[in-house]
């Protein structure tokens, strides 16, 4: 009973801030978690910005999705289904049906509500990401997950965005965060974590992990039963059913860590790519080589982007501050995911190599 007064509160502080119609990202993510920062992370870029809540109707949702081919009939149909939707277009919103909101008051389908609440808010997180770095995953083209499925309908391949995904691994881990108390660090405390939760994970990778891992992220069917997300876990479980024989080890090993650290460099964790064995952090990496072009292409001042340059990488690891060094002094280009190549423009190269080479705590050669 302990575990289910536990998330109980986790729901009613979401709730609550839904209630006040307005929230800060730091406001959403404490009630979600518990607390801020989550244990087992470091958290050194924090997003930031206000959230508004409004209601599903559908001239909002024809609004904000400017679907014009929609016909009164779909409208309808989208905004009596749809229990929420985040729209960060030009604001932070978060669109909640009447009917969940109004469920509340009642006492009833509160889980449902703070989970779409959290869904949402993550989807804010991936339009933030979108707008100041190079790559989110809202625009699925990343790691192509359909491509790995043997069968696909519409559902499926909703499930297959990568922001979908992204979205149920938040709520799915959130919930389990509330048991364990500390967020997955590697590829195996994470299997143990989403395993504990019933998110069916191959055999040949649960004999990997360690007995002491599978008791720290232990199952418990109790909370389970009143915790956990179950509908996203029943979700995940059916897209994972649905993949290639051929796929199931690269999406394991490869697709749903890059996903997951991806997540943790959405909440500022300085080694959210690294815990899953990436060489860098990929948001940081990003941020950076976003001020290059933005100099390029005439949309930021070099001084502006030398100052945001400079604290992107004093908030990096040391090796990934040294590797990062390696490349601007070799003068090599950064892959934009298919966008193209971006380099250092020399009106700002010196400057950049300055900011490394006055870094207090990196050793660098002259």
């Amino acid at each position: 009973m302990e575990s289910r007064a536990t998330n109980k509160t986790r729901e009613r502080q979401l709730i609550a801030l839904y209630a006040k119609r307005e929230a800060s990202t730091l406001e959403l993510l404490t009630a979600d978690f518990g607390h801020w920062p989550p244990k087992g992370l470091e958290i050194i870029h924090p997003p930031e910005g206000t959230v508004r809540f409004k209601p599903v109707i559908a001239s909002q949702f024809q609004k904000s999705t400017n679907w014009k081919s929609l016909n009164s009939y779909q409208e309808l149909f989208l905004s009596f289904f749809t229990a929420g939707q985040a729209d960060a277009r030009k604001e932070r919103d978060i669109h909640i049906h009447e009917v969940l909101g109004l469920a509340r008051i009642f006492n009833k389908s509160s889980d449902y509500l703070a989970n779409t609440i959290s869904h949402e808010h993550l989807h804010i997180l991936q339009w933030d990401d979108y707008r100041s770095s190079l790559a989110s995953s809202l625009q699925n083209k990343r790691y192509a997950i359909v491509s790995q499925l043997k069968e696909t309908d519409l559902f499926l391949n909703y499930l297959s965005d990568e922001c979908e995904f992204q979205a149920r691994l938040h709520t799915i881990l959130v919930n389990a965060y509330q048991q364990h108390g500390i967020m997955p660090a590697n590829n195996h405390e994470l299997w143990a974590a989403l395993l504990s939760q019933g998110i069916e994970i191959p055999a040949s990778l649960t004999k990997q992990i360690d007995q002491d891992l599978l008791q720290k992220f232990k199952t418990d069917n109790d909370f389970i039963e009143f915790n956990s997300d179950k509908q996203a876990v029943r979700e995940i479980n059916r897209l994972t059913k649905s993949l290639k024989e051929e796929n199931i080890s690269e999406f394991w090993l490869d697709t749903v860590p890059r996903i997951y650290g991806d997540m943790l460099e959405l909440y500022g964790d300085k080694y959210g790519s690294i815990r899953m064995g990436h060489s860098h952090n990929v948001q940081f990496r990003e941020l950076f080589y976003r001020n290059a072009r933005a100099v390029h292409k005439g949309k930021k001042t070099p001084d502006d982007a030398i100052k945001d340059m400079h604290d992107i990488v004093y908030k990096m690891t040391a090796p990934d501050v040294k590797t990062l060094f390696d490349k601007v002094s070799d003068r090599s280009f950064y892959a934009d995911h298919g966008d193209g190549f971006i380099h250092i423009p020399s009106s700002i190269r010196e400057n950049v190599l300055n900011i490394f080479h006055e870094h207090p705590h990196i050793c660098l050669p002259s």
